[in-house]
């Protein structure tokens, strides 16, 4: 018996691109019902176009297949749909944020951040909005040093503050914000969380957040640090300390919910960071491997490192996404990393970028960190060594009990002989010398470990990817 067109159509819906191109040459009924489904035609337009549905859209299927066929027409025209101008607010500061449609500037006094949402149509009236700096409250004497923003996953804005009080240095600290209100985040049991202390006033600071995960570097007088917290609860999961200042200049990007991508400048590598989910998994985040980059002359030096991979992946369903057809796919979208270059001899600068399609990029970790692979890393000539201590750290608020890790960048080696099966790789913890005996002190360490992590020269790996002059 014939199965009714629509059965048809939701069966088609179930196979990949390919296979439902193949289904048109089975017979003229099955190319009839492709060529004839909205539906159909719209999923295969996606995935052509690298974009995904986004289910919450007010718009018909018509709708968005006709909104996706304008879009891509324009794309391969460059031909834009209009242009305005927005006059900028007062006296900006150079720092600034293009995310999830909004455009972020801080204020010249470092005190307030404004944003204005891009206009969709010559008919929008894009205004400026503030948002405090230090949220509700009043009265601070600090300044902002940087922000990061999760707005469609988790509606966040996150300050990073530096200010004077009555002890030496700066107090160097993140305050969490809900974008829509400019009040302190619901969701974050520390609206203020506490970093550090800080010996310079004003540190070099990004921030970058995924799921439960803020990723923050620091650099300041004191060296390079990666830290990663759980923004939910302000717990620190990791503080990392780097060779001298290795991430002066460094704009890390996540290249999925568990993988960070962090530039190194001194190494010249990107370090690659496994981040475990927090719940229910106690393990902190590891450095997995390092992705080593083109050698520069030794005329030159790299000064900065810049990596921008806007389409951040979601780990969270999306309650905060406006009510477009449909978005950019984060496994299909591009990385770009920028590259900075100085010549000690002209005193000249050059810039140069280096374009990496994720997919590839998750393939290539994946390839490398892989337990059933073990061999092709033994033949890398070089690895590095961290050091990693885990402490067991009480909750003040509720006494639940977390793990904390301590890491230190150790040295380069040559090959390290047979890997042990300590190794951090993608499918396995940290270390199997951990001990989560309940009876251990609050804050006591309960191991260091040295790992050693592979590190993979460019000719193995960086030439699927593009390198191209910035003008």
């Amino acid at each position: 018996l014939p199965l009714p067109h629509e059965l048809v159509e939701r069966i088609l819906l179930m196979l990949d691109t390919k296979s439902t191109l193949k289904c048109r040459l089975v017979n003229r009924e099955f190319n009839a019902i492709i060529q004839s489904s909205t539906l159909v035609q719209y999923y295969l337009a996606c995935t052509a176009a690298g974009v995904i549905d986004n289910p919450q859209s007010p718009l018909s299927y018509a709708e968005r297949l006709e909104a996706l066929k304008k879009r891509e027409d324009a794309w391969r025209k460059l031909n834009p749909v209009f242009e305005t101008t927005i006059k900028a607010n007062d006296q900006p500061s150079t720092s600034y944020e293009l995310t999830a449609g909004n455009y972020f500037l801080c204020d010249d006094r470092w005190k307030d951040l404004h944003y204005c949402h891009l206009p969709s149509s010559l008919q929008d009236n894009p205004q400026w909005v503030r948002i405090p700096g230090h949220g509700p409250g009043q009265g601070w004497s600090g300044s902002i040093v940087d922000m990061g923003m999760a707005v469609y996953e988790h509606d966040l804005v996150v300050s990073v503050i530096s200010r004077a009080d009555m002890q030496p240095g700066h107090s160097l600290d993140l305050v969490l914000l809900k974008f829509s209100t400019g009040e302190y985040h619901p969701l974050a049991r520390r609206p203020l969380i506490h970093v550090r202390r800080s010996p310079s006033a004003q540190p070099y600071t990004t921030v970058r957040i995924v799921g439960d995960n803020l990723a923050l570097v620091v650099d300041d007088r004191d060296g390079s640090k990666l830290f990663i917290f759980d923004w939910r609860t302000g717990h620190k999961r990791l503080q990392h300390e780097a060779i001298e200042d290795a991430y002066e200049y460094s704009i890390p990007v996540f290249v999925s919910p568990e993988l960070l991508l962090v530039p190194n400048c001194i190494l010249s590598h990107f370090e690659v960071w496994h981040l475990f989910p927090s719940h229910p998994n106690p393990n902190s985040p590891v450095q997995i491997l390092s992705l080593q980059i083109p050698a520069v002359s030794d005329n030159y030096s790299i000064i900065g490192i810049y990596c921008h991979g806007e389409l951040i992946p979601f780990l969270h369903s999306m309650p905060y996404l406006p009510p477009r057809p449909f978005f950019p796919s984060s496994e299909d979208s591009i990385i770009v990393i920028k590259l900075l270059l100085e010549s000690f001899s002209a005193f000249r600068r050059s810039a140069y970028n280096i374009i990496l399609h994720r997919r590839a990029l998750l393939d290539i970790i994946q390839k490398w960190t892989s337990p059933s692979l073990l061999e092709q890393q033994e033949g890398l000539p070089t690895w590095l060594t961290n050091e990693v201590t885990v402490h067991k750290v009480a909750d003040p608020n509720d006494g639940s009990v977390r793990l904390a890790a301590q890491s230190e960048f150790v040295s380069t080696m040559l090959h390290p002989g047979p890997r042990s099966r300590d190794s951090p790789t993608l499918a396995t913890s940290q270390t199997s010398h951990m001990s989560t005996d309940s009876s251990s002190s609050s804050g006591s360490a309960l191991s260091t470990s040295r790992y050693n992590i592979p590190q993979v020269r460019w000719a193995n790996w960086g030439p699927h990817f593009s390198i191209v002059p910035s003008k």
